[in-house]
């Protein structure tokens, strides 16, 4: 066999410079230093004779490319030239040289380069760029998507509220419209919230942004303008940047519809079982949206980014909160995947982004949790070092059961790695039958369809969603739809970020013979690494990465007509009373649910029907003068405390405490807080109710 003659193994590495020098000459060894590191994360190694420039034009911005040229050894040539024609011809990196220049887009063809005992191939998909510096008609085709995902009596995908909302108006989010179809999960403020389940899926495919759920840890950014607002990119690279918005958005955009799921999903299940230290999501802290935006990828190229140091890449928002602004990082590895598409987004659903999803600018990492995908993006930094934000140790892990918060703090537990929350675990819910839903079987046997949804991350394609009408003794195959296949350029390849709509259609009699055998109903998914859900919940400290089996309970009712079949989920999001699922009180008995909702307490708990000498009373005429940072009083479950002394400690921020101060804080209490911090509000009691208010308490709280 002939030796394969020598590729250009000492090829230049091309970086984006200037307009005028678009690839720098690197000295031999360099271009070999460069080649093995290209060789591990998948970076594009050029040739100077097949390298083109092109403007930003209203197609592709892509030149038709030369015929690739064949390896020499006729024993590798077949397989490349395949692999070739199925590839695109181009790489597009962006170029910004300063604040007043013209974005150039350099597009170069990869060529095919062969080895001793292995071949290196950097694919681009033709496909994977949407449109070139042409804003409107990327709103267009994004548009145009929407529209054939269209519900007719759905919201719509390009929904959103222009109302504001009367429990906004005494917080600092005043002036964001916000839908009441949204969950509260925090009383007023910060604002958390997701919709119910039936809405949600009654929309398809495509959320409106109106009812996406939000997690937000303060107060939406509020001083931010298309106009002024600053993305800078540093740390180790070697030409710094500093972007506009308009700079950015007229880089070649992407336009790529992502799953987004907040990292405690389901949390109040394990909320129920044993407090997590987090609020109580349902089932619904998850939406999809048609993300717009630069890929993370291009950015660090343009930038020149040191790939000898950097390991990760750090992203900050402009969020002030208690602790310091917003934070974390991902691995460079995923930030360059060039099948990653780890997105620098301005727009949802072919719009620019509302304030609670991050105006003008936020990260999307496709199968990744929602924590680390910063909204508000003010800095990008590639770093040797993960990030040393707080919000990146102390939030966002999976900690073992047996890790309290003391043992965490005291053992450090925070800092070890192997814990943290990244890639999305596999999940599933069932949303018809819905919670509270009830079926008349007085007419006979009809047929029902049972839906729901089904989601896993870091790219895995969900394979099959089984149901179990007897509790999971036995298994039906569902029917999945995987609507991103329509949408997405990047399922092709094998990458899958979006969620699947299941759909099952069952003889109304077979809920009957459920009933009558286990009383429940259940759904799993398995994923393309054949990971599955759990069978029970395993709970940890953040109740974070909840996905057992989602287990319907059914029971027979009798009614006018004869009787129906009412359905139980698990729970009810938020700080509201329903589901099967038995709270527990702060001894590990059981609490009845109006206790937990309403403020009540178990016996021996409640406020005193009659005075005690050595108490002190307060009237709510007087409590509520108590409402400023200078005097914060708050009640909860009857009781009256004087919060001033930590509000500067408080790990929300003392204006949380300062909105509800001279008033009863109950709910929004309850719905946030763990047994441990229930502990230390103890330390501020200064009293109780009057015992004439305490039942007119009671008797609203019941109302």
């Amino acid at each position: 066999m002939r030796k394969a003659a020598p590729g250009p193994s000492r090829a230049l590495y091309a970086r984006t410079r200037s307009a005028s020098d678009l690839h720098a000459v690197r000295s031999e060894k360099d271009a070999d230093a460069c080649f093995a590191q290209m060789l591990l994360i998948g970076l594009p190694r050029l040739n100077p004779s097949s390298r083109h420039v092109a403007q930003a034009s209203d197609t592709h911005g892509t030149h038709a490319p030369e015929a690739p040229e064949a390896p020499d050894d006729p024993d590798t040539a077949a397989p490349f030239l395949k692999r070739d024609a199925q590839a695109a011809e181009s790489v597009v990196h962006a170029n910004s040289e300063s604040s007043q220049g013209k974005n150039a887009l350099v597009v170069t063809r990869m060529d095919v380069i062969s080895a001793k005992h292995a071949c290196f191939c950097s694919l681009q998909p033709r496909d994977v760029y949407t449109v070139s510096g042409d804003a409107d008609t990327a709103r267009k085709n994004v548009r145009a998507a929407l529209l054939s995902d269209y519900r007719p009596g759905g919201l719509g995908p390009q929904h959103v509220e222009t109302r504001i909302s009367a429990a906004d108006m005494n917080t600092p989010d005043a002036w964001v419209p916000r839908s009441e179809a949204l969950i509260r999960l925090t009383g007023s403020h910060p604002f958390n919230s997701e919709p119910e389940i039936g809405l949600l899926l009654d929309q398809g495919f495509f959320t409106p942004p109106s009812i996406h759920y939000i997690r937000n840890h303060g107060y939406a950014m509020k001083d931010m303008s298309w106009e002024t607002h600053e993305l800078t990119i540093g740390g180790l690279v070697s030409k710094p940047m500093t972007l506009s918005m308009d700079q950015l958005a007229a880089m070649p955009s992407v336009s790529l519809p992502v799953t987004l799921v907040c990292a405690g999903n389901r949390r109040k299940e394990q909320n129920m079982t044993k407090q997590t230290m987090g609020f109580s999501w349902g089932p619904c802290a998850v939406g999809t949206h048609m993300w717009t935006g630069v890929r993370l990828r291009d950015l660090l190229l343009a930038a020149d980014v040191d790939l000898g140091k950097g390991k990760h890449v750090c992203f900050v928002g402009a969020e002030d909160l208690p602790k310091g602004k917003y934070g974390t990082s991902i691995p460079i590895s995923l930030a360059l995947d060039v099948f990653g598409e780890v997105l620098i987004a301005y727009e949802n659903n072919g719009m620019r982004l509302t304030p609670d999803h991050g105006f003008p600018v936020r990260v999307i990492i496709p199968g990744w949790i929602g924590g680390r995908m910063v909204k508000w993006l003010k800095e990008i930094t590639v770093t040797e070092e993960p990030s040393d934000n707080y919000y990146h140790f102390y939030d966002n892990r999976i900690m073992p059961p047996h890790v309290t918060a003391e043992l965490a703090e005291k053992e450090g537990w925070w800092r070890r790695p192997e814990y943290l929350f990244n890639e999305l675990n596999i999940n599933s819910a069932i949303g018809s039958p819905n919670h509270d839903e009830r079926m008349d079987l007085s007419a006979g046997s009809k047929r029902y369809t049972m839906r729901g949804y089904a989601y896993s991350g870091g790219g895995r394609k969900i394979t099959r969603v089984e149901v179990s009408m007897n509790g999971g003794k036995a298994w039906d195959l569902a029917e999945v739809h995987r609507w991103e296949e329509k949408f997405s350029h990047t399922t092709k390849f094998g990458r899958y970020y979006c969620w699947v709509f299941w759909t099952m259609e069952v003889d109304t009699f077979r809920f009957l013979e459920s009933a009558i055998d286990t009383g429940e109903i259940v759904c799993r998914a398995w994923d393309e690494s054949n990971n599955s859900q759990p069978a029970t919940l395993t709970w940890n400290l953040m109740g974070m990465g909840n996905n057992p089996h989602f287990r319907v309970k059914i029971h027979r009712e009798r009614t006018k007509a004869g009787f129906c079949l009412r359905f139980e989920h698990p729970t009810v999001a938020g700080p509201t009373r329903g589901g099967w699922m038995s709270p527990l009180d702060s001894q590990g008995s059981e609490m009845e649910p109006c206790m937990l909702v309403q403020g009540k307490m178990p016996a021996g708990k409640a406020a005193p029907a009659s005075r005690d000498l050595w108490k002190s009373y307060f009237k709510w005429a007087e409590i509520r003068k108590h409402d400023h940072d200078g005097s914060a009083w708050i009640v909860v479950h009857g009781k009256v405390y004087d919060c001033t002394p930590f509000l500067p400690e408080h790990p929300g921020g003392g204006l949380s405490i300062v909105m509800n101060a001279g008033m009863d804080s109950t709910g929004e209490f309850d719905s946030i807080h763990s047994s441990e911090a229930r502990n230390l509000l103890e330390e501020f009691l200064i009293g109780e109710l009057d015992p004439g208010e305490t039942q007119e308490f009671i008797a609203r709280e019941e109302t």
